[in-house]
């Protein structure tokens, strides 16, 4: 039976990545259209392109991670809360869970924000302060 429900989850937790990488871009790409005047202006004023990606892709990454934490946390509580109801006792906590939920988390927002960093590149900085 757990043998099954693993399968099952396994099954689902590829679609919930790209989802959530889809979301991510959503995310960073209304990020980039409401702050293209800053970023027209950190390029107007010498940023190079690298420094304002990294910019979008450390904060990607802290989404990640913060999202990454409480996937984590929901996630244990859930799993203790079905192993309470099906099966009477709290299943175990492996540990090194939560460095490979991290890790995935983090990964996941930064390859959801690498096709709206792209656009970031295309952006002139004349044409973004004058409003077009």
């Amino acid at each position: 039976m757990i043998d099954k429900i693993q399968l099952l989850l396994g099954v689902v937790t590829f679609p919930a990545l790209v989802a959530a990488a889809m979301g991510i871009a959503s995310l960073m790409t209304s990020t980039i259209m409401e702050r293209s005047k800053e970023i027209g202006l950190m390029k107007a004023l010498g940023a190079r392109q690298w420094q304002i990606m990294l910019l979008f892709y450390l904060e990607a990454a802290m989404s990640g991670l913060l999202g990454g934490a409480l996937g984590c946390i929901a996630g244990w509580g859930l799993a203790r809360a079905i192993g309470l109801m099906l099966f009477g006792v709290p299943l175990s906590f492996a540990w090194v869970v939560i460095p490979c939920v991290l890790v995935i988390a983090m990964l996941i927002a930064v390859i959801g924000t690498w096709f709206p960093a792209r656009r970031i590149a295309r952006l002139y900085p004349v044409e973004v302060l004058y409003g077009r």
